[in-house]
């Protein structure tokens, strides 16, 4: 079975550097209060210094914000199972948590998790990684979120 992912390029951020190291992580991420749109200015502006690879939209529309062979700023000082660094083995993925009539949503919507899984399956294909390096932000810089 073929994965269908339809996933748009409409957005792109700046806010990256080459990668040197092999992809072995995928970071979940939510927006904390952000809308859409204003995820997508906070994620491709360069004075804040920040992105991701992929924002999936409350209404499951995936973005890709930077590509993966650039290394996206999503995971800030951060360790994980004696690795320091995260951004530099990691896929980070935004969540928007926010509708919008900016209200914080309190349970992510099907249509959100379904691309969520669906685009999770195809990285954990293509770069052979294991389940349990599937983490959120949470686990990797526990101070910050």
């Amino acid at each position: 079975m073929i994965c269908q992912l339809n996933i748009s390029d409409k957005f792109k951020s700046l806010n990256f550097d080459k990668r040197k190291k092999k992809i072995s992580f995928i970071i979940l991420h939510y927006t904390e209060t952000k809308t859409f749109e204003k995820a997508i200015s906070l994620l491709t502006d360069t004075k804040r210094k920040v992105s991701c690879h992929y924002l999936i939209d409350v209404n499951g529309k995936i973005f890709n914000l930077v590509d993966l062979e650039n290394r996206a700023w999503h995971a800030g000082v951060s360790y994980w199972r004696g690795r320091e660094k995260i951004n530099d083995y990691s896929i980070g993925i935004e969540l928007v948590d926010t509708d919008e009539k900016n209200t914080r949503i309190t349970k992510f919507p099907l249509s959100q998790m379904n691309s969520l899984v669906k685009l999770c399956k195809h990285i954990i294909k293509k770069h052979k990684i294991s389940p349990r390096n599937i983490i959120a932000h949470s686990d990797i810089a526990p101070s910050r979120k």
